[in-house]
């Protein structure tokens, strides 16, 4: 098959800000220059605008993240439904899946119809049960990291290795004397910045953060800052421990 003939449908819970939703950004970008064609389905979130000025068309569908759908619900029917119109109106070749349960049911949809499907572990953070079915779903596994690759293994889960990272094209420096005066922080501050994707434990680690340095802060033996950037379903419980 030729690589303008391939399609892509990218699979992810939302497009809120997050280390799998810049990694699939970039993905986006670099099958774009190969000729490979990348869609996305999935809830919307704020990086809608950069995955629109990709050339990534963009299917909203409601993947009821964090919630595992039993297979007589309803619910579930009617999202592998959706989904198979979306694989069958974009001629999708191949659905490339990143989260769970999201993922299971991207899967699930494209089995139906004997549609290739790629699913890459982005942490070790997920279900061990979602996991398993995920493999029995998959036609290939990546690993981010060696050591997601060693997670897997040791529920017997095979994946290739394709490690991530970060582009330097993408960033640019920014004077922390005036970001600091933006968050109204003091130069001299003690400031730690924590960023991720608030869902799953990343926003368990990101709570547990906020209350180590609360606890500081009230004990008065430090004025530790903390900044928080990402977005997700839990980033009200960030902003309901601010102090």
């Amino acid at each position: 098959m030729k690589s303008n003939h391939i399609r892509v449908l990218m699979v992810m819970d939302s497009l809120a800000v997050g280390g799998t939703e810049t990694h699939v950004l970039s993905i986006v970008k670099a099958l774009r220059k190969l000729g490979i064609h990348s869609i996305y389905a999935g809830a919307s979130g704020s990086m809608y605008g950069a995955f629109a000025r990709a050339g990534c068309p963009i299917h909203a569908v409601d993947v009821s993240p964090g919630v595992l759908l039993h297979l007589q619900d309803y619910r579930l029917q009617k999202i592998i439904s959706t989904l198979q119109q979306v694989m069958k109106s974009r001629k999708i070749s191949v659905v490339h899946v990143h989260q769970t349960p999201s993922g299971l049911y991207a899967a699930m949809a494209a089995k139906e119809l004997g549609i290739p499907v790629v699913f890459t572990a982005h942490g070790m953070y997920y279900p061990e049960e979602q996991l398993l079915r995920m493999n029995q779903y998959s036609d290939a596994i990546i690993s981010v990291s060696k050591p997601v690759q060693q997670f897997l293994e040791r529920m017997n889960i095979r994946s290739e290795l394709i490690p991530n990272g970060v582009n330097p094209d993408d960033f640019f420096e920014v004077d922390s004397s005036s970001l600091r005066s933006q968050l109204g922080l003091p130069d001299s501050a003690d400031t730690i910045v924590y960023t991720s994707r608030l869902s799953w434990d990343k926003a368990y680690v990101c709570t547990m953060l906020i209350w180590a340095a609360r606890r500081l802060h009230l004990e008065g033996s430090s004025q530790l800052h903390v900044v928080i950037v990402g977005d997700g379903h839990h980033l009200r419980v960030g902003q309901q421990h601010r102090t």
